[in-house]
């Protein structure tokens, strides 16, 4: 097995992270691979630091989806058939933090040739659609691991180019819409940003989706809380 990390950040918001996410990989893998990937950077910037930590640029398009997609751009010719690869926002240790050691715990779960992801669901206790396609639960991007396979199935792609607005059910819109208007860190926040973080947040589900509809099978980590 080998580990890749891909942390997504902007402007080192939270400047610890690299060093979170570095120990919280190094308790999974003696010597992972990290790309720190931040989108205030210009796209063309790539500094390797210790050998095995690079730190990338990457477009802003869709903030961490963006970061994560050029992450899996950047090492995706260095993948295998027995890489799992890690992802994370800046934010993975923001509180609630306790099923990050549910993660760590179970990442032998990926040690399978069947397409496989790992990570937390999170529900709003009804079915959303997103392009014909329907779940009740998503996973949780601040941190999630998907194995080779998975990503295989995915043809390593994370971020999807989508008219979320025209997509998606309207009591998705109509939920997001609402958590952000009501969120401490957003409901004061100009039109462009909420946009930006609805597009955002779309992904997230998105993702899912895709994951489901290309037969990944999610484990979820609430079941060994």
């Amino acid at each position: 097995m080998t580990v890749f990390g891909i942390l997504a950040t902007s402007g080192m918001s939270y400047p610890y992270c690299t060093w979170d996410f570095r120990d919280f990989l190094s308790n999974i893998y003696e010597n992972p691979k990290v790309v720190i990937v931040d989108n205030k950077l210009d796209d063309t910037f790539c500094k390797t630091f210790d050998g095995n930590t690079t730190v990338i640029g990457s477009l802003d398009t869709h903030n961490e989806f963006s970061s994560f997609q050029s992450g899996m751009e950047y090492i995706q010719q260095d993948l295998n058939p027995d890489s799992i690869v890690i992802f994370a926002t800046s934010a993975f240790l923001n509180p609630p933090t306790e099923y990050i050691p549910a993660i760590s715990r179970n990442i032998n779960s990926l040690k399978t040739k069947s397409p496989t992801a790992l990570g937390y669901s999170d529900s709003f206790g009804e079915s959303f659609s997103i392009s014909d396609l329907h779940s009740s639960f998503w996973l949780r991007t601040s941190i999630f691991a998907l194995n080779f396979s998975a990503l295989s199935c995915l043809d390593f792609t994370i971020l999807h180019d989508l008219d979320f607005s025209i997509l998606a059910s309207s009591n998705l819109r109509n939920h997001v819409t609402s958590w952000l208007s009501n969120h401490p860190n957003y409901k004061n926040a100009d039109d462009s940003l909420l946009k930006k973080r609805l597009f955002s947040i779309f992904h997230e589900k998105f993702l899912t989706l895709s994951m489901l509809n290309v037969g990944i099978s999610i484990v979820d980590v609430r079941k060994f809380m």
